[in-house]
C-alpha cells in the first residue's frame, strides 16, 4: 500500500491550483476551536506554497488549504500523542527545500509549521485511505482500464421533450452543445450533469449497455424525464499503446459498403495498406477520430479518398494499471478530504468573517 500513496502528497498540493493576488489587509479570516487565523497567516501560507511549488496562489484557494490543513492539524492535536518524529520530518523536509540558505528565525519557524500542516493532512489522509485499498487493488474492467470516460447528460422534462423533439437533431457533440444553447434561449428548465466514469459496471443498464454497443449519442426516457446523453471516451494513455492501421485509397467514395474492419477484404481491388504504429506518435487528427476498433476517418488527398480504419490495437498493462490505481487514489483522496474537512468544521466550530 505504502508504494500507491507516495503521490498523496503532490495530489494535495496540486489541488490547489493557483493565481496570484495580493494579502493586504491584516485581518481576521476565521476562526477554529476559538483559534483566530489573520491574513498575517495567509501571507505566511502564500510564501510558503509558492517557495515549494514555484506558483502563485489565489485568495480564496490559500484560504480553503490553510482551512483544510489547521482542521487536519486541531485534528492531530486531539487524537495524537506528541512525538519527536513529526518535527524530524518537518526539519528534514525543510532541509531538503532549502539547504544551507540562511533565513531569519521567524520565516524558519513559520515554513516549518507549515510543513507540519502538509504532514499532518498527508498521514492522515494516507491512514483514512486505507480503508479503499481493496477497492484501489481491484482489478478494473478492461473498458474502464483502456479508457477515461465521461458522460454528458442534459435531462428535461417529457413534456417539453415531446415540445421539441422534432426540432432537434442529436447526433454528434456539437448537436449536444447546440441543445444547451436553445434551451437556454427558449428558457425551458434543464438539470446538466458530467459524471466521470471509474467504474463502468455500477452504471445503469441502459447506459452500459449503450457504451458496450460503442454509442456515443442516445436518448433515455425515464418516468417523467428525458436524458439527452453523450459519451466521450478517451485512452488513458497513449503511452505503451500500438495500433494497427488499415489504409483504403480511392479515386471515389466509399457508399454501398459499411465501413468497418470486417469489410477490408470487399476492397480488395483497391489500394490497400497496413502498419502498425505507436499510437503516442500519430498525429493529433488521427488520434481524436480513431480511439477503438472499427473507427474510421476519411482524409481527402489531391484526387483521392484515404480511408483510415483502426482496427487492432494493444496496450502494456503495467502502464495501464499505474494509471488506473493512481486515478484512484485521487478520487478517493479528494473525497476524503472533502468529507473530513465538512465534518471537523462543524465540530470544531469553524467561522468564516470574509463571505
Amino acid at each position: 500500500m505504502k508504494c500507491l500513496i507516495k503521490i498523496i502528497f503532490l495530489l494535495i498540493l496540486l489541488n490547489n491550483k493557483i493565481y496570484a493576488q495580493d494579502i493586504i489587509e491584516n485581518k481576521i479570516i476565521f476562526k477554529i476551536n476559538n483559534l483566530t487565523f489573520t491574513s498575517v497567516d495567509l501571507e505566511k501560507r502564500k510564501d510558503y506554497l509558492s517557495l515549494i511549488n514555484e506558483v502563485d496562489y489565489s485568495y480564496k484557494e490559500i484560504t480553503d488549504d490553510l482551512i483544510s490543513a489547521t482542521i487536519f492539524y486541531e485534528y492531530y492535536k486531539e487524537h495524537t500523542k506528541a512525538s519527536t518524529r513529526l518535527e524530524k520530518d518537518a526539519l528534514e523536509i525543510y532541509n531538503n527545500i532549502l539547504g544551507q540558505e540562511t533565513i531569519n528565525d521567524n520565516k524558519k519557524e513559520s515554513i516549518l509549521l507549515n510543513i507540519k500542516y502538509d504532514l499532518i493532512r498527508k498521514n492522515t489522509l494516507e491512514n483514512l485511505l486505507t480503508v479503499k485499498k481493496d477497492q484501489i487493488l481491484e482489478k478494473p474492467a478492461e473498458i474502464d482500464l483502456i479508457y477515461d470516460i465521461k458522460i454528458y447528460y442534459i435531462s428535461i422534462s417529457y413534456s417539453d421533450y415531446e415540445n421539441i423533439k422534432n426540432e432537434i437533431s442529436f447526433k454528434s457533440k456539437n448537436d449536444f452543445k447546440y441543445l444547451e444553447n436553445y434551451l437556454k434561449s427558449n428558457e425551458i428548465n434543464y438539470y446538466y450533469k458530467v459524471e466521470n466514469i471509474q467504474n463502468i459496471n455500477d452504471l445503469d443498464k441502459n447506459i452500459y449497455n449503450n457504451i458496450k454497443s460503442n454509442n456515443q449519442i442516445f436518448i433515455l426516457n425515464n418516468n417523467n424525464f428525458t436524458s439527452y446523453v453523450y459519451i466521450e471516451k478517451k485512452l488513458e494513455s497513449y503511452e505503451g499503446v500500438t495500433a494497427k492501421l488499415i489504409s483504403v485509397k480511392t479515386e471515389n467514395k466509399i457508399i454501398d459498403i459499411p465501413l468497418n474492419c470486417k469489410n477490408i477484404n470487399k476492397f480488395k481491388s483497391l489500394n490497400i495498406t497496413e502498419n502498425s504504429y505507436k499510437y503516442i506518435d500519430l498525429n493529433d487528427k488521427i488520434k481524436e477520430n480513431l480511439k477503438q476498433i472499427n473507427d474510421v476517418i476519411m482524409i481527402k488527398d489531391n484526387k483521392n479518398f484515404n480511408y483510415i480504419f483502426l482496427c487492432e490495437m494493444t496496450f502494456n498493462q503495467e502502464i495501464l494499471n499505474e494509471i488506473n490505481v493512481n486515478k484512484k487514489i485521487k478520487s478517493f483522496i479528494i473525497e476524503i478530504e472533502k468529507n473530513f474537512i465538512k465534518k471537523y468544521s462543524e465540530l470544531y466550530n469553524l467561522i468564516k468573517f470574509d463571505e
